[in-house]
């Protein structure tokens, strides 16, 4: 017999539940609060039976707890944009939260249309910023991402001056190892410790040498992955449409979860481009009728089996339910 999960879920609507509740086999209730730990609890006792508590899968329980980190670091340390500098430490997946030392990206904003990242250098570097997005729209994402997605959350300045100190968990520096008549192009990274990896057709990262050219432009780079990702996973006909997956990281394809849109061409129709939204369907996407067909820096395409489609469907609908069920909407 495994553990029972609950969610308790707060009277009003609000981004988090109230707490994640664990049953063991014993009986042993414990629940994770907004004071960020697992304890002792008796929410069930005072709460089983309510509209605001019901059961949840072992499957959800780690999304759930992660969004509790997340939305309580913002009432923590985020300050209203144009009041004050936040700082946002970036995760490369949603678990990596737990510990502060797995943090691969900090990020400030000064809340005047200035921001800057933190380079393995030592020194902090001005990024390209809109003053109409702050840093603080990118990081509300990561309430509303889909269950696989990196995850940016608010740190205070002493956990900002700790890591910068310390050392990031750097991310491998991407490049592209250049194709010919006799090689088809890859994509390839290299780690902090100079160890080498090369995407392959199998869709995964595998250890190599390579003492050649190499090429990082970040469009070659997107352009060889989703290439590899199309031989590993080829594509046939859709029947009556094309399908295809939008990807704001384009290193996130081999994973469909991942997919910003999903998006149909009726009978391979530009024109009559529809993308899916969850409980809403397929509705016209006159974003994409303007797309042509190559590939660009913002256009992170890969084409897709209608079955694959519905499956992205399905996982979208079902992680969508949960969330409008514990939060009582959709998105912020």
């Amino acid at each position: 017999m495994s553990s029972q999960y609950f969610v308790v879920r707060a009277e009003e609507s609000q981004r988090c539940p109230v707490a994640v509740v664990r049953v063991s086999p014993d009986g042993t209730e414990e629940a994770f609060t907004r004071s960020l730990a697992w304890g002792p609890s008796d929410l069930l006792a005072r709460h089983g039976g309510e509209p605001t508590v019901f059961e949840i899968s072992a499957d959800d329980v780690e999304q759930l707890v992660v969004d509790l980190v997340v939305d309580v670091r913002a009432e923590r340390y985020e300050v209203p944009y144009g009041q004050g500098t936040n700082i946002y430490a970036w995760f490369a997946h949603r678990s990596d939260v737990f510990d502060l030392d797995k943090a691969c990206v900090l990020v400030r904003d000064f809340g005047n249309g200035t921001r800057e990242r933190f380079l393995p250098t030592g020194t902090w570097s001005a990024v390209w910023s809109d003053a109409n997005v702050p840093e603080s729209d990118y990081f509300k994402r990561s309430l509303w991402g889909n269950p696989r997605s990196p995850v940016r959350v608010p740190i205070s300045a002493a956990e900002s001056d700790r890591l910068v100190a310390q050392g990031l968990a750097w991310p491998p520096t991407s490049f592209v190892v250049p194709g010919d008549e006799r090689r088809l192009r890859r994509m390839a990274r290299e780690h902090v410790d100079g160890g080498l990896e090369v995407f392959t057709d199998d869709l995964c990262w595998e250890p190599f040498e390579w003492d050649g050219e190499r090429e990082y432009a970040g469009r070659y780079s997107m352009i060889a992955y989703l290439e590899t990702v199309e031989r590993g996973r080829p594509v046939t006909s859709g029947g009556d449409h094309d399908y295809s997956v939008l990807f704001e990281d384009f290193e996130q394809a081999d994973d469909l979860l991942l997919a910003r849109n999903l998006v149909r061409l009726p009978d391979g129709d530009p024109e009559r481009a529809q993308e899916w939204q969850p409980f809403e369907g397929w509705r016209d996407n006159f974003r994409v009728r303007d797309r042509n067909d190559e590939r660009t820096w913002f256009d992170a395409e890969l084409r897709i089996t209608k079955a694959q489609a519905d499956e992205y469907v399905r996982l979208r609908t079902e992680w969508s339910t949960l969330r409008v069920r514990v939060w009582g909407r959709l998105g912020n």
